[in-house]
């Protein structure tokens, strides 16, 4: 699977104890969902690699503390890995509303994603990107348009009552720098060797942190898989890697 590791800057998670028990791991979820694999011979395609990417970030955020009782969950994107579209919105998006009551626990935990077999990294830039569409005003990607979006999911999906719909409302704003209870994880999900994802996603969160919102809830996060081109070909059709 993944171990965690972290410096001042990024979360940084490798596979344990090497990439192909990380592959195994990852297999193993994509099996439990059944999706249509790719046919042999087809290629992958950038879309299905953003959604894999996805759906491997979503495991491994939910395996490594965004789980438990208050917790729910919009996956987009990484329910659908295999898709060979990808809808828009915000990649991943955890909830939490303090089952004890205690609004001020509350978060609500937006993970957008990026993937890519390109060891210079250089498309972590579009992260940023992503954090620009959550400030614009006439959009239906913008944090409050999110939010409510999210309203209807915890409601008809995950049953909860007005009071539960009231707070995870109150987590938003239209000032950016008001949103201290909105934590960012931008995501890498990127090629392990001769990568340098420290420096990539240390200047994605000051980039971010530029828009407005608040550095101290920035926490980028680094997912490294040696050939994960391959890797991913693999995973979609099915078929054991061991790079």
């Amino acid at each position: 699977m993944f171990v965690p590791t972290t410096n001042s800057e990024v979360h940084c998670f490798g596979g344990s104890p090497d990439c192909a028990a990380a592959y195994a791991w990852v297999q193993t979820h994509l099996r439990e969902l059944g999706p249509v694999w790719l046919p042999a011979g087809e290629e992958l395609g950038d879309r299905r690699k953003g959604n894999l990417g996805e759906f491997i970030a979503f495991h491994v955020s939910e395996a490594y503390g965004l789980s438990g009782e208050g917790y729910y969950c919009d996956l987009g994107n990484a329910n659908k890995p295999l898709a060979a579209a990808s809808d828009p919105g915000l990649d991943i998006v955890f909830v939490h509303l303090d089952p004890g009551g205690n609004a001020a626990n509350d978060r609500l935990y937006i993970q957008e994603v990026k993937t890519t077999g390109d060891h210079r990294l250089t498309y972590a830039a579009a992260l940023v990107a992503d954090h620009v569409k959550l400030q614009e005003r006439d959009s239906d990607l913008n944090l409050q348009s999110r939010i409510l979006a999210l309203k209807g999911t915890l409601k008809y999906q995950f049953k909860l009552a007005q009071p539960y719909l009231d707070r995870l409302e109150a987590l938003g704003h239209p000032d950016a720098q008001r949103c201290e209870r909105v934590v960012f994880l931008p995501t890498l999900v990127h090629e392990k060797v001769g990568a340098d994802p420290i420096t990539r996603l240390a200047e994605v969160k000051l980039r971010i942190a530029e828009l407005g919102w608040p550095l101290t809830n920035i926490f980028p996060r680094s997912i490294a898989l040696t050939r994960l081109n391959e890797g991913l070909l693999f995973l979609a059709t099915n078929q054991v890697f061991e790079p």
